[in-house]
């Protein structure tokens, strides 16, 4: 497998969506650095706020751009008959899908990495100060490399799935649009502050919010907000206590069973 996925990522450097989506988010970090930079209404709490804003919409960026450049990326081996040349030539489909996945993986951390030695080289100097937790920091770093990993295997399922750029391309933002419309519209927010603020921001222990503890529905929100990667935006966004290593557990069964689902049905489909 090693050949076939170094000859994807070469095919990946060279793919205009990779650099195209890289430079679109060095572009936003730096209008939003800007703003909150020269806004001073802002400037009292402009490391708390510049970071949430970019966790939050930085996360629903980060999605999208996930999508359509591993789509158009790894898509095009379906409308060229590459698939087909790599079987005739002897690898395996099992090879030839994780060397997929990989593909796309490789390509969304990329783009990240850029994205985060641009946070680091030019918006941490222009803020000066940042003054969130170093815990908070790092959770918010693993779980977003988790939720690239899914992002990812999403991507690759879908493909093996429909055989199809288009198609993979408008069920990946359909499911995107309809989650994050769920989270933003339909499924309550409202929290005990009291509660809230006696937690710590990385908590073991269960969450105190009011509505899903005392509602008969709260331990389904609960659970929505931490199995979705867009849930987990807005608990981020509101500086919530995460349960770290639930989520994660979350974003790992999700890893598994979309790259399980996706090896069995690229292993038996009929390949175009």
């Amino acid at each position: 497998m090693t050949k076939i996925l170094r000859s994807n990522i070469r095919r990946m450097l060279r793919h205009p969506a990779l650099w195209v989506c890289a430079a679109l988010q060095i572009v936003l970090t730096f209008i939003v650095t800007v703003k909150y930079a020269t806004t001073p209404v802002l400037s009292t709490a402009l490391s708390d706020i510049f970071c949430m804003e970019e966790t939050f919409f930085g996360f629903a960026l980060i999605e999208i751009m996930s999508y359509v450049m591993c789509t158009l990326i790894v898509g095009g081996d379906y409308s060229n008959k590459t698939i087909r040349n790599k079987i005739i030539l002897g690898y395996t489909r099992e090879q030839i899908f994780f060397a997929q996945f990989l593909t796309a993986l490789t390509a969304t951390l990329v783009v990240y990495v850029l994205r985060l030695l641009f946070f680091c080289a030019f918006s941490l100097p222009v803020l000066k100060t940042f003054d969130l937790r170093r815990e908070y920091l790092l959770a918010v770093f693993v779980i977003t490399l988790f939720s690239l990993v899914m992002y990812s295997s999403f991507v690759t399922f879908m493909l093996s799935l429909t055989q199809s750029k288009t198609k993979t391309l408008v069920i990946c933002i359909a499911c995107f649009l309809i989650v994050m419309f769920l989270f933003a519209t339909l499924i309550p927010r409202n929290y005990d502050e009291a509660k809230y603020a006696a937690h710590s921001i990385i908590s073991k222990t269960d969450y105190a919010f009011n509505d899903w503890s005392e509602g008969k529905n709260g331990d389904f929100y609960k659970f929505m907000y931490e199995f979705f990667p867009s849930g987990q935006s807005q608990l981020i966004y509101q500086q919530a206590p995460l349960c770290l290593w639930q989520i994660l557990l979350y974003l790992g069964l999700q890893i598994a069973a979309f790259l399980t689902g996706g090896a069995l049905i690229f292993r038996f489909r009929n390949i175009k």
